[in-house]
């Protein structure tokens, strides 16, 4: 397991994950690749929002300023190359996920409250 990490581009999903002894990690798609990290999702972006002068609550404070206070808003990691993250349910809840906007394919509505994403391939 990986004690620390930032998002780079590959990056496709932040999942919180709980150990037998519920401590919360988290379970990183890059690419390909899958592996935890020691660290819960929202300190990883965080921690990563910090490396480029930012945080996670200057994040949603910026975002609501451009789209109002609304739930689940997305956040700017790295505008510029379009880096935009957002939760599928609200970070202050346990077991949940944040979701690259630049790797989704398209979306479907399943049921009333379910939607299958899908990822664009990385082969």
């Amino acid at each position: 397991m990986i004690s620390e990490y930032r998002i780079i581009e590959e990056m496709v999903c932040l999942m919180s994950e709980f150990d037998t002894y519920g401590n919360e990690n988290t379970r990183v798609i890059e690419g390909v690749k899958t592996f935890l990290v020691r660290q819960r999702p929202t300190e990883i972006i965080d921690e990563t929002l910090k490396y480029f002068g930012s945080s996670l609550d200057g994040a949603i404070e910026e975002a609501k300023s451009i789209i109002g206070d609304k739930y689940r808003i997305p956040i700017a990691i790295v505008a510029k190359t379009k880096m935009i993250w957002f939760p599928c349910k609200t970070h202050r809840k346990k077991k949940y996920m944040w979701l690259a906007h630049s790797h989704i394919h398209h979306m479907e509505k399943n049921a009333p409250a379910e939607t299958l994403i899908y990822i664009l391939s990385f082969q």
